[in-house]
């Protein structure tokens, strides 16, 4: 019986640490609604790497650079 109490005892322990890695707000603390969070985190993370690297990739274009503007001297 230790050993199924040291494994539910370090189970809790990782879903807490996935909990605050992915700040879920799962009110009660059911594994399913913190691997939903987890989960939902993850895309977001993947879409935002998407969009960094889209935007990566643009900068290193000329096309995609801005043209500096011009100033006035008059």
């Amino acid at each position: 019986m230790v050993s199924r109490e040291h494994k539910r005892a370090a189970l809790h322990e990782k879903l807490q640490i996935l909990r605050s890695l992915t700040n879920s707000h799962a009110v009660i603390l059911r594994k399913s609604s913190i691997i939903v969070d987890a989960s939902k985190y993850i895309k977001e993370l993947k879409h935002k790497v998407e969009r960094l690297n889209q935007e990566i990739a643009c900068t290193q274009k000329p096309v995609c650079k801005s043209p500096l503007p011009e100033v006035n001297t008059a």
